[in-house]
């Protein structure tokens, strides 16, 4: 509940854009960088995030993105595993060419910010089972997709293997995504 509250003070942003990394308009950013700037706290997050984590058998930890860059190095930094980054984003068809080398056989944790769509999580399973690794666990500090739906719709589906520390239910505010710009409907009317 703490962290959710903190969420909602501090990284809310209200105004509607859209978010390169998914390729979506939100009516809202959550920015995970302002826990960067926040001292008394930031190492909450990483001890919540650490406790996912520390118990589990693995080769290393994987990142996909700035933040969760930032997250996997602090966490492998502690833990004393290698932390292999996975450039997955908008621009996909670069990151099969410089993915990093995977362990056959090899068990990895996914560590990760923010989950909009799901659809990197997806992507960065399908290439690490490419390379006979596999990704145990993602984890994480913001899951909007909700993970009770997802296993019920496919108990295989990859987004059985999320853990996050706040959901889409516990935030405050509605977060809403669409594949499509909604106000441009209302600025071109000269509303």
């Amino acid at each position: 509940r703490y962290f959710s509250s903190l969420i909602d003070q501090s990284c809310i942003e209200t105004q509607y854009q859209y978010l390169v990394s998914s390729g979506v308009y939100s009516n809202m950013q959550i920015n995970l960088k302002k826990l960067f700037d926040n001292t008394s706290d930031f190492p909450y997050v990483i001890y919540l995030l650490w406790k996912q984590i520390n118990k589990n058998d693995m080769d290393g930890i994987i990142a996909t993105s700035k933040n969760g860059v930032a997250f996997a190095s602090i966490l492998g930094e502690i833990l004393g595993y290698p932390v292999l980054y996975f450039n997955i984003g908008q621009m996909f068809e670069e990151t099969y060419n410089c993915s990093p080398e995977i362990k056959k056989g090899g068990k990895y944790i996914h560590v990760y910010d923010m989950i909009c769509l799901g659809s990197e999580t997806k992507v960065l399973n399908a290439l690490v089972n490419a390379q006979g690794g596999r990704v145990i666990k993602s984890v994480g500090c913001v899951c909007l997709p909700d993970l009770e739906i997802a296993k019920k719709k496919n108990r295989y589906s990859t987004m059985n293997h999320v853990w996050s520390i706040v959901g889409q239910n516990d935030l405050k505010k509605r977060y809403e995504i669409s594949l499509y710009n909604n106000t441009k409907k209302e600025n071109s009317n000269g509303k």
